[in-house]
Formats: C-alpha cells, sequence, structure tokens
C-alpha cells in the first residue's frame, strides 16, 4: 500500500493514550507532528500549541484524545491509528 504520510496528532497533557500513540509511531519510525492542546499550562519551548477551536474547526465531534490526523483525513483516536498502520503493511 502506497500512502504518503503527514501524521499530526492533538494531544493533551496528561493524556495516556496520547503517549502511547506517539510511542506506536516512534516505534515504526513513522514521522508526526505533535499539536498540544493549550489549556492554559506551561508551555515548553520547541513544542507547538493550539487552542482548543483549532481542532473543534477541523473535526467538531472530537470528544476524546488524541485525535489523528493524515494530512487531510481524519484517522481517528488511538484504535483507529492502529489498523491505519496495520494497513501501510510496514517491514
Amino acid at each position: 500500500m502506497s500512502t504518503e504520510l503527514n501524521i499530526q496528532i492533538y494531544s493533551q497533557p496528561g493524556c495516556g493514550a496520547c503517549e502511547a500513540a506517539k510511542m506506536l509511531l516512534k516505534s515504526k519510525n513513522i514521522p508526526y507532528q505533535e499539536l498540544i492542546l493549550n489549556l492554559g499550562q506551561k508551555q515548553e519551548e520547541g513544542k507547538t500549541y493550539v487552542p482548543v477551536e483549532h481542532l473543534k474547526a477541523r473535526f467538531p465531534e472530537a470528544r476524546t484524545m488524541p485525535q489523528i490526523f493524515n494530512g487531510r483525513k481524519h484517522i481517528g483516536g488511538m484504535p483507529e491509528l492502529n489498523k491505519f498502520i496495520a494497513q501501510l503493511n510496514l517491514t
């Protein structure tokens, strides 16, 4: 399967599933961009923070985290990411 990858993960602090998604992508050597929801937390230099409205504008149905996209295509959360990666047939 030839799929162009442009993975973006919307995450939030303290989200175990967000950490699991990032670890899974790293283990498969799949690059990604993390977009951390700005919930008023202290911001670390070098990380990208976005307002909640940024995610809501892109995917209004978002209720859980993480929310993962490949380009403009919404993948979903962690279960859907597992299926997406399985379809890539990475060796």
